[in-house]
């Protein structure tokens, strides 16, 4: 059987391989091939990837799996083997006798880095929900929403603060990308994330000692000086404190809030709760 029609087999149809966990089972036709050096007992016509699994060696992929036609669609399990001109997938090159494969080498970690480098560079988010990348502080925004769906909000409130300390203030301002992109939109309508924060981040203003990402660390004796009382301004302040330093803030104006209190106006930001969250 040719590579091309091994590879446009159904899964059901592919020489039988045995699972990269475990042995080999006795009367099982063997051969022998050689991983960094390494000689290796392999069943002919196998996947060199499960071979090299089953081994112990740790050959990066992220599309194979077992129950499925090798696709080698990720390009992340190269090998480099004697006699063939360049890199090739491991996940449904077969197992001939004799093979020496190098599996780990500069070269393969610099090409599988490329080739990871491709894949992350337009993919759409598949590894993150769409709210959360295009957020441009990358706040979890799905634990987030399962938190209040609970009625957890002092935790939801912790969630946010973990990168962005004003979840109020953020509710009512932000141009709200993430619910842009929502996927609930392709159903019915994208969430109201933003008013959640608001929403979450006006019932935590009214408790006594407000919730914290993470605990208040001891003083350092450091002191830490933050020009700038604007948003910005008060967030790195704000982490700086948690970390134990002692913060003095200083700005031009009377008050806190730099944009958030001058630039907006009061029907979108009140400046009563405002200063409840900033102080």
């Amino acid at each position: 059987m040719s590579l091309l029609e091994r590879y446009t087999q159904p899964a059901e149809s592919q020489i039988p391989t045995v699972s990269h966990m475990g042995e080999i089972p006795s009367g099982q036709p063997t051969c022998t091939i050689w991983i960094d050096g390494k000689e290796v007992t392999a069943i002919p016509g196998e996947a060199i990837l499960r071979a090299a699994q089953r081994a112990g060696f740790e050959v990066p992929t992220l599309c194979d799996d077992e129950k499925l036609a090798p696709a080698a669609a990720c390009r992340m399990c190269l090998v480099e083997i004697e006699g063939y001109h360049r890199p090739m997938p491991s996940c449904h090159l077969p197992v001939e006798a004799g093979m020496k494969i190098t599996q780990a080498s500069d070269s393969l970690f610099k090409l599988r880095r490329q080739n990871l480098e491709y894949i992350l560079s337009d993919h759409n988010a598949y590894c993150m929900p769409p709210c959360q990348v295009s957020c441009p502080t990358h706040i979890d925004i799905p634990g987030y929403l399962e938190l209040m769906s609970k009625g957890q909000h002092v935790e939801a409130a912790r969630l946010v603060k973990e990168v962005l300390p004003f979840p109020y203030m953020l509710g009512l301002v932000c141009p709200k990308p993430c619910q842009e992109v929502c996927r609930r939109g392709l159903v019915e309508e994208e969430i109201a994330i933003c008013q959640c924060h608001g929403y979450t981040g006006e019932l935590v203003m009214e408790m006594e000692q407000a919730p914290t990402p993470f605990p208040q660390l001891p003083a350092t004796g450091k002191r830490v000086a933050v020009v700038g009382a604007g948003p910005a301004g008060m967030t790195a302040a704000y982490y700086a404190a948690l970390k134990g330093h002692a913060v003095t803030v200083f700005d031009m104006m009377e008050k806190q809030g730099g944009i958030a209190r001058y630039g907006i106006p009061e029907y979108r930001l009140p400046k009563v709760k405002l200063d409840k969250e900033l102080n």
